[in-house]
């Protein structure tokens, strides 16, 4: 799993190399802004992700609650909707560790792409997968 944290002083070029240090990852985990925000310079390195059927989920670093992304429908969050990020909208960075245990135990079960898609979302009712779409290609999209 590839976790990217973003901060106001992180760029693309810093993003890409951390993320091609890693090429087989087999999912994307973005820990954004505490509104669950991410600079616009990210949504062509999620569009590449989840087309290549590579799940992104964006996470809240809002340390001040219990509650993850409060209103993902908020315009700062559209464009990364459009690239195919997928917010969680129950958690936030305070619970990145179950997150990423979840993420990694079915990985390692043998899900990838839309399967392990499927079966987080199946198993963890409580992570809220905002408007989430599947594409018949393989690849991921949300709405």
């Amino acid at each position: 799993i590839a976790v990217l944290t973003m901060n106001p002083a992180m760029n693309p070029d810093v993003a890409r190399a951390s993320l091609t240090a890693f090429p087989d990852h087999k999912a994307m985990v973005i820990v954004g802004y505490a509104s669950g925000s991410t600079p616009d310079w990210l949504n062509p390195i999620i569009q590449e992700s989840t087309v290549a059927g590579t799940p992104v989920f964006i996470v809240s670093s809002n340390y001040g609650s219990d509650h993850g992304i409060a209103n993902p429908s908020y315009g700062v969050h559209a464009a990364a909707t459009q690239a195919g990020a997928i917010f969680i909208e129950d958690m936030n960075s305070r619970n990145i560790f179950p997150i990423l245990d979840s993420i990694q135990e079915e990985i390692d079960s043998g899900k990838t792409g839309l399967q392990l898609l499927k079966h987080i979302e199946s198993i963890h009712p409580d992570l809220s997968l905002i408007n989430l779409r599947y594409q018949t290609n393989g690849s991921i999209k949300q709405s």
